[in-house]
């Protein structure tokens, strides 16, 4: 299983949800170097300057840590699971190490 490969699809994924309102694109960051992969909203609502980080995903000692997702539920960690990424291998950072 290539889990960059599924991070990678999940990302292209969200590109093509259309964004309803503003001129704002989204912009995907992938760094293959360094294993981090993300993806960002820029642009502007209105009179309002748009820079939001939508997806964070970044892989430290073979486990995939979710640092942000503010993807449209039900987000990637279900999509991960869905296609085959044991549960232990994703690690929600949010959450404090010792409720893990």
């Amino acid at each position: 299983m290539d889990v960059i490969a599924l991070i990678k699809t999940y990302i292209a994924e969200q590109l093509n949800i259309p964004i309803s309102h503003g001129a704002i694109t989204l912009e995907a960051m992938l760094d293959d170097q360094q294993q981090r992969y993300a993806l960002v909203s820029v642009g502007w609502n209105e009179t309002q300057r748009i820079q939001a980080l939508d997806l964070y995903v970044a892989i430290r000692d073979g486990k995939l840590y979710i640092e942000h997702d503010g993807t449209p539920a039900p987000g990637i960690v279900a999509y991960l699971l869905d296609h085959g990424v044991p549960q232990n291998m994703i690690v929600l950072a949010s959450q404090h190490p010792r409720k893990r």
